[in-house]
């Protein structure tokens, strides 16, 4: 069974789908299907995962040595680099929170603005390198997770976007930095015996004795973005740079000097001028003749994308041509490219940061177009919200079904969004009614027992807990409570599987009754007649933000229509303080804002976690899974405080 979480206009529905699933214990790699969709670009679905501070940039590398893509997210709001750890299994099941596991938080020492993974000491563990203020702070990863942040490395003025990849050719990898206030690319060669980078020298790219130590790339502005690959097709690394100022540059390595370029001209000139504002640069061979083209974003409000077809290898004068340009959205500011296999064509995902959009491109021998996305069904445009402002992408397979996913850092929402490639099988027909009628019983209010412990809804040093209710409860589900420590876990417990006897403080739900009931109220003074999600047995318990079962517009008649979604209609037994037994229909609605533990949480109309520390109200409170649901995420995640 899988767990699929879609887009909706109230946030993310969690609908449960049958499929087939592949044993990794059997060591089978899982085959991308060989069929694809009507317009060549796989299906998606989508969930979001909310990080402690507005993310800028995100890159991809297995971190840890298992096989899986991990993430390194910056962000220039604090200047932390959070490295994150993916689960492949539980992200083909769509538990997003479930699947990331944070294992760094570090800080650096100047705003961040690019980040890039790669070996660079040749160990076999991949480091990181993040363009700062300062320099580039090289994160030296130890094949664990965990990583050690050197001292920056100046590379020129004001650095903006950073690559990682062997320039020369000599076994080593290399920095390319794309300067802001610089105005330039500089190039920074790997040493023997372990890669170590010498300081910019001031004769940069001057003739000298080889090896020359660096190389600097004059350009007419800021570097919006740059490509460093072959561009010619002669085994040599090159360059390509776009501007802030709207001109391409192109520099091809020299063969006969490695480190040493050529800029190639335009005409009589020496840029190609590609429109306003460009926003970023990708390569691909987009008409299939074997030669990388390129692919560039520009605009404010009225956003374009433009291929610029390769006329290499050879001396012709212009070496690209520009196609016509393709309408990108608003303010398009981050672009990937991906080749399926040979049956598919290329297709572009660019992401729009003024409406939240990720509008899709599909490129052949014939043009490139743009096309729907087929996010949750086919020809359903892919989005991660209208307040979410993408402002960076990487692609990488975390699912591990053989496809790449869509991985955005939303700075606006502070949130990371996944578009999952697991193309789920057609889903059957939603029901006619998606509104759950439960059974309110009241109950009276239970007077703890102290048993001489600390507090039940806090973590502490002592075994137990004060009181004697909450504490058989929580260490009948977790024994070491009581033997080794009441620690997060404990609390966790508390707050959910054991909120009845616990009494640690529960949202507020108001209902909705339709038809309105004539109710007598026999009021007690200190009480108040509220809804609190307290759980009496294997139910599925709402919460007032994240509630596991589908959200339901208000109204006089609410019936919800979905299509192409399954529905879930579990039946939920709140509890009614001081009041008589009545049976109402109630309304939950969603604040859509994500809600974090330790710096992992999911926003939408989904499964998350307020940590007690910056909820408001009664000490905090935890959003209620599935039982089976939320014992998976414990094993998994061991509710470890990142």
């Amino acid at each position: 069974m899988r767990w699929i979480i879609n887009p909706l206009p109230l946030g993310l529905l969690v609908t449960l789908v049958l499929s087939g699933k592949v044993d990794p214990a059997l060591g089978q790699v899982p085959t991308p299907s060989t069929t694809p969709t009507p317009n060549g670009i796989p299906g998606f679905v989508v969930c979001d995962v909310g990080i402690a501070a507005a993310p800028s940039a995100i890159t991809a590398g297995d971190f840890n040595r298992d096989g899986n893509p991990d993430l390194a997210i910056v962000s220039n709001d604090n200047h932390h680099v959070y490295i994150w750890l993916t689960n492949r299994e539980l992200f083909d099941e769509g538990d997003c929170v479930g699947a990331i596991e944070q294992t760094g938080d570090l800080m650096l020492t100047s705003v961040p603005t690019g980040i890039a993974a790669g070996d660079l000491d040749r160990n076999n563990t991949i480091d990181l390198a993040v363009a700062e203020q300062q320099g580039v702070a090289i994160l030296r990863g130890d094949g664990t997770g965990n990583f050690v942040t050197e001292t920056p490395i100046p590379v020129g003025t004001d650095p903006q976007v950073v690559n990682i990849v062997d320039v020369d050719g000599d076994g080593f990898e290399d920095l390319a930095v794309g300067t802001g206030a610089g105005n330039e690319v500089t190039i920074s060669y790997g040493q023997p015996p372990n890669g170590q980078f010498m300081p910019l020298p001031s004769t940069c790219g001057a003739t000298g004795i080889p090896p020359i130590p660096a190389s600097c790339l004059p350009v007419d502005g800021p570097v919006a973005g740059f490509v460093v690959q072959d561009l010619n097709k002669d085994s040599f690394v090159d360059v390509a740079v776009v501007t802030s100022i709207g001109d391409l540059f192109v520099f091809l390595q020299n063969r006969s000097m490695p480190r040493t370029f050529t800029q190639l001209q335009f005409g009589e000139d020496m840029f190609l001028s590609v429109g306003v504002s460009p926003s970023a640069l990708a390569s691909g061979d987009f008409n299939h003749n074997g030669t990388p083209d390129l692919a560039v974003t520009t605009g404010r409000r009225t956003g374009a994308l433009e291929i610029l077809y390769s006329q290499l290898p050879g001396t012709v004068n212009p070496p690209y041509i520009r196609s016509a340009q393709i309408d990108a959205g608003n303010t398009p500011s981050a672009l990937g490219v991906e080749t399926l296999n040979h049956l598919y064509p290329v297709y572009l995902v660019a992401a729009d940061q003024g409406d939240g959009a990720l509008p899709f491109f599909v490129s052949n021998p014939e043009g490139t177009t743009r096309q729907p996305g087929n996010c949750g069904a086919p020809g359903n445009p892919c989005a991660v919200g209208p307040d979410a402002g993408p402002v960076s992408m990487v692609l990488a397979d975390v699912d591990g079904d053989g496809r790449s996913d869509v991985i955005t850092a939303n700075q606006m929402a502070s949130t990371v969004s996944f578009l999952l490639s697991s193309m789920p099988p057609p889903t059957p027909a939603p029901t006619s009614s998606i509104t759950p009628t439960p059974t309110i019983t009241p109950t009276r209010s239970v007077t703890p027992t102290p048993t001489g412990g600390g507090d039940c809804c806090s973590a502490h040093g002592g075994t137990g807990c004060s009181n004697s209710t909450c504490q058989a409860c929580v260490c009948g589900i977790d024994p070491p409570c009581c033997s080794a420590g009441w620690d997060a876990t404990c609390v966790s417990n508390a707050l959910v599987q054991c909120a009845s006897a616990c009494l640690c403080g529960t949202p507020t739900l108001t209902p909705t009754i339709s038809p309105t009931p004539s109710i007598t109220e026999t009021p007690v003074p200190s009480l108040t007649a509220t809804v609190t999600s307290t759980p009496t047995g294997p139910t599925t318990t709402p919460t007032a933000t994240q509630p596991t079962v589908t959200p339901t517009p208000t109204g006089p008649t609410p019936t919800p229509s979905r299509t192409s979604f399954p529905t879930q209609s579990p039946t939920n037994t709140p509890t009614l303080t001081n009041t008589p037994q009545k049976t109402s229909t109630f309304t939950q609605t969603p604040t859509g804002t994500p809600q974090c533990v330790a710096g992992v949480c999911i926003s939408g109309n989904s499964c998350a976690v307020v940590d007690s520390a910056s909820a408001s109200g009664d000490g905090g409170w935890l959003l209620a899974l599935p039982p089976a649901l939320l014992l998976l995420v414990r094993r998994r995640l061991g509710w470890k405080a990142f």
